[in-house]
């Protein structure tokens, strides 16, 4: 059997052209109810995507939908939402969805790249205020119980070896480590 792409306009057919085509996304009922809804709401997305006054709910398992229609060339999972390809958003034949700015894969790697570098920087400022913690209470331990002379914090930075209120002597090379 020859496949059609079901949106208006466009006249790929599997047996003449090299694309691929995917049928309307199933509604998942045995996966909880959020699988359900969300599944439910991304099949009501393609049909309206789709856009043809001829559908009927017995023709649904006949739609297919050309490679053409997604901007990687098939359409993305259930999860993540609201991901490029969740539904299919270029050439469909209408003007009824706003295309304005194209959504492009480059979208989501710079999205997960921010997430990353968050995660990243909240990572290092909490090791940062860790350091400062320890080395606060360093000083103030070291105030208290000892009447050597004080050194500022550079100079107990750069000095080869430190040596804590309780003894542990710990290197320059140990404390980078940690950084």
């Amino acid at each position: 059997m020859v496949n059609y792409c079901a949106i208006i306009g466009c006249n790929r057919t599997g047996g003449k052209d090299k694309v691929s085509f995917f049928r309307l996304p199933a509604v998942i009922t045995n996966q909880g109810e959020k699988t359900q809804e969300l599944s439910e709401k991304r099949r009501r997305l393609w049909i309206s995507r789709i856009s043809r006054s001829d559908l009927q709910p017995a023709s649904y398992p006949f739609i297919r939908v050309c490679s053409d229609h997604f901007v990687n060339g098939k359409p993305s999972p259930l999860y993540p939402e609201g991901a490029t390809d969740w539904t299919p958003t270029l050439n469909l034949g209408h003007p009824k969805c706003n295309t304005e700015a194209t959504p492009t894969p480059d979208r989501e790697n710079r999205l997960k790249g921010r997430q990353q570098k968050r995660k990243t920087v909240e990572a290092a400022q909490s090791l940062i205020s860790l350091f400062n913690d320890i080395q606060d209470n360093t000083e103030t331990d070291s105030k208290l119980e000892s009447d050597e002379p004080e050194f500022d914090c550079k100079t107990c930075f750069f000095e080869e070896e430190i040596v804590s209120v309780c003894g542990t002597k710990t290197t320059r090379a140990s404390l980078v480590r940690l950084i």
